[in-house]
């Protein structure tokens, strides 16, 4: 599940997990990544495609970036084909008052509240 809860000085939360085997951390990594240091909004950040490395092959989700994809591909890593989608990322965020939910569309969640 990779169950993370990221606070700020400030109070700012990320509350962030997901689910699909194998690529369960490099999904919610990538999440937190997008959110935290590019400055995606929630839904982007998590709706965004993943790369996932494991052994000496990385696979890249459909629409990630080509520029990224094809310089690791010159470094020699070896590209592998994804079947299908597998990873699912759902998080929640609160930025001062503003709080934030979002739940991937990969599994056609939906986030739903108060």
């Amino acid at each position: 599940m990779v169950p993370s809860i990221l606070v700020s000085k400030t109070g700012d939360m990320l509350v962030i997990g997901g689910s699909g085997g194998s690529l369960i951390i490099s999904a919610t990594a990538m999440a937190i990544i997008n959110k935290l240091w590019l400055g995606y909004d929630l839904e982007h950040a998590i709706a965004a495609p993943i790369m996932h490395a494991e052994g000496d092959k990385i696979q890249f989700e459909k629409g990630f970036s080509e520029e990224v994809r094809s310089g690791l591909l010159r470094r020699e890593h070896k590209e592998k084909k994804f079947m299908f989608a597998m990873n699912v990322v759902q998080g929640i965020s609160k930025e001062g008052k503003c709080i934030s939910a979002y739940s991937d569309i990969r599994k056609l969640g939906k986030s739903a509240g108060y």
